[in-house]
């Protein structure tokens, strides 16, 4: 509040939002980052994941963006393929979801999401 625009701030603020489910206060946060860092890959990941909560179909711009800034991080290629593979594109969002579980094996989300796409085609 302090330090209204600082992006870490503004990161930390939208991040605790979210955590506490105040989900308009977190994309409000997102979308001031992102008017000041439009390259921010955790406000573009987080922001779009929850436009996708909400059925926003600006949600897919967003992780695509993400995904394109940072093709090596998990968590982003899971959200990309997670809402690819539920907008219609599952080949598509199963490459995504095939290519974060080689990046982080462990991860129990992403494995659970690959799983749940595959039984779905």
């Amino acid at each position: 509040e302090k330090l209204p625009n600082s992006t870490k701030g503004l990161l930390y603020q939208s991040m605790r939002y979210q955590q506490q489910g105040k989900r308009q206060q977190a994309a409000e946060g997102y979308e001031r980052l992102l008017a000041l860092q439009p390259s921010n890959i955790a406000a573009l990941n987080n922001l779009g994941w929850l436009y996708f909560e909400e059925g926003n179909a600006k949600s897919l711009e967003l992780l695509e963006r993400a995904a394109q800034l940072a093709p090596e991080n998990a968590a982003i290629l899971d959200s990309y393929g997670w809402v690819l593979f539920n907008n219609g594109s599952k080949k598509e969002g199963i490459a995504y979801l095939e290519k974060a579980n080689e990046l982080a094996p462990n991860n129990e989300e992403i494995a659970k999401h690959l799983k749940e796409a595959k039984a779905q085609l």
